[in-house]
């Protein structure tokens, strides 16, 4: 292995981690949200709904800062941070939005539905916030790997996102079978958190990914190759819409069969 590949497969163990706390944290808001819904139904619709429209905001919104951003690395550390401090105050947080259910419930009488959808507009409020910064983290470290050029490029970004999915499968069968059970709740998230920070911190010291060079009198550089140049950009067409159209109902159909 050269010294250049030694920051990028250290960026996939600390991928590995995140992916397995983001499960830890699902499992446990779970079983909060069953508390505070009074349905395991309900709560476990509102998790998969506001933890993956976190990542798909935190995607497109920090996706296009990745494209910008100097020190990536250091910028995904900084999301890791984040994403550990608000899990450790998650205790705080869920007392808090139980707070003001039990305060707008007594000062008004929103019925079933309208219980439901206040409890769902108030968990976001503890939900979001660390699922945005969970979906930047992809599209920041893809940056890194894409600057780095080399000929697999593709299969490095789709290698990044296999160890951050193995990473969840271990976190969800650990916390679901073992580690709820062993730590408790309280105790879960501060271990899951302090990964999280400590992942932040190895992110700090680890050395920049080199950036490709592009070769003498090339065009396109490896960081830039396949995509499209700003003056001629493709706009949408037919096949892109249908396309767009297809992972949509995908994506649709691939939560209703984990909710039934």
């Amino acid at each position: 292995m050269t010294a250049a590949m030694m920051p990028q497969r250290r960026l996939q163990w600390l991928f590995l981690l995140s992916g397995a706390t983001a499960l830890v944290y699902q499992v446990v808001w779970t079983r909060l949200l069953t508390l505070f819904f009074g349905s395991t139904m309900l709560a476990v619709s509102t998790v998969l709904a506001v933890f993956m429209g976190g990542l798909a905001i935190g995607s497109a919104l920090l996706g296009r800062r990745a494209d910008s951003a100097v020190a990536p690395v250091r910028l995904y550390g900084w999301l890791e941070l984040g994403i550990g401090l608000l899990a450790i105050a998650t205790p705080l947080t869920f007392a808090t939005i139980e707070q003001a259910y039990v305060f707008i419930n007594g000062q008004a009488t929103p019925g079933f539905w309208g219980g439901v959808l206040l409890r769902f507009a108030l968990s976001c409020a503890l939900l979001l916030p660390p699922t945005v910064l969970m979906g930047g983290t992809l599209p920041i470290l893809s940056k890194v790997f894409l600057d780095a050029g080399g000929t697999n490029t593709a299969r490095s970004v789709s290698l990044l996102y296999f160890v951050n999915t193995l990473g969840a499968v271990i976190g969800a069968v650990a916390a679901g079978m073992f580690l709820l059970q062993w730590l408790g709740i309280r105790w879960l998230l501060l271990t899951a958190g302090l990964v999280n920070i400590g992942i932040f911190v190895v992110a700090r010291r680890l050395p920049a990914v080199p950036r490709a060079v592009p070769e003498a009198g090339a065009g396109v550089g490896p960081a830039t190759a396949g995509r499209p140049a700003a003056a001629g950009a493709p706009r949408w067409s037919v096949p892109a819409v249908a396309a767009v159209a297809v992972l949509f109902f995908s994506g649709l159909a691939a939560l209703i069969y984990e909710v039934a």
